[in-house]
């Protein structure tokens, strides 16, 4: 394994623990929230507000599924994450990116621009992951 596959490894980890922080404030901020938006689905038929809310979830829940797989099973086991969830993740990445390069106060996308945090370690992962292969990896190599 070279040592700039293991640096590799190590800014990836590093990436992923200063991912926490982030995670846990949108955690609370989405349950503090999650009251007031599902309310005003059932009261006056907001449904945007309940999908952007929904994807906030789910981007978070893909986003540590997929960080999760690969620190516990290596590359493989990240592979083996189902493909709905890759593509989820590069689609949020995507609407997040395109939210702070051209989003202002009235954008659609308002809520997905904090989700601009995960996109580095995102790309960072599909590197790890999908372009350098798993046999080169400072995980995928373990025998047991």
């Amino acid at each position: 394994m070279s040592a700039l596959r293991q640096f590799s490894f190590f800014l990836l980890t590093v990436e992923t623990v200063v991912l926490v922080f982030p995670t846990c404030l949108g955690v609370v901020v989405l349950l503090a929230a999650g009251g007031l938006v599902w309310n005003a689905l059932w009261a006056s038929s907001e449904i945007f507000g309940a999908l952007v809310w929904l994807a906030l979830v789910f981007s978070l829940v893909a986003a540590w599924w997929l960080l999760l797989a690969y620190f516990y099973k290596g590359p493989q086991g990240a592979r083996r994450v189902p493909i709905a969830v890759w593509a989820y993740a590069a689609l949020i990445a995507i609407l997040a990116s395109v939210e702070v390069a051209f989003g202002g106060e009235n954008s659609p996308l308002q809520g997905l621009g904090v989700g601009f945090l995960f996109v580095p370690t995102f790309l960072h992962l599909v590197g790890e992951v999908w372009v350098w292969g798993p046999n080169s990896s400072t995980r995928g190599n373990s025998q047991g």
